[in-house]
């Protein structure tokens, strides 16, 4: 999608959603194990790449958000070793830096109402 963006398909510009998304296909993916290590550090790069992309053009629909920092969070929970370790606490803090903001683009959080029961 950044690739067509890029050789000019204007419509095709991809937000923080689609990037979501991307991280998240491939941190599903296992080997073997029962984790992809090398799925893991790329969506990280993917994350690492959309901060740097925000801090040098500002646009609003590729700010990292909490849902962003979420996957790759969790991917490097099923991962083993002091890596993990590090790459976690990286993500929490910028985690939590991030807690405030709600991306305009995701669709707002809806809480289940309970309906009273009458007997």
């Amino acid at each position: 999608m950044t690739k067509l963006y890029n050789e000019g398909r204007k419509d095709l510009k991809p937000d923080v959603v689609a990037y979501t998304g991307v991280m998240q296909a491939l941190v599903k993916r296992r080997d073997p194990e029962g984790t992809n290590i090398h799925a893991v550090r790329k969506a990280t790069e993917i994350l690492e790449y959309i901060e740097r992309l925000y801090e040098s053009t500002g646009d609003i629909r590729i700010r990292p958000d909490r849902s962003m920092y979420n996957v790759a969070y969790r991917a490097w929970e099923r991962c083993p070793g002091p890596e993990s370790r590090s790459k976690r606490q990286i993500i929490k803090q910028k985690m939590h830096n991030a807690s405030s903001y709600r991306n305009p683009l995701r669709k707002p959080l809806r809480r289940k109402v309970r309906k009273s029961r009458t007997f």
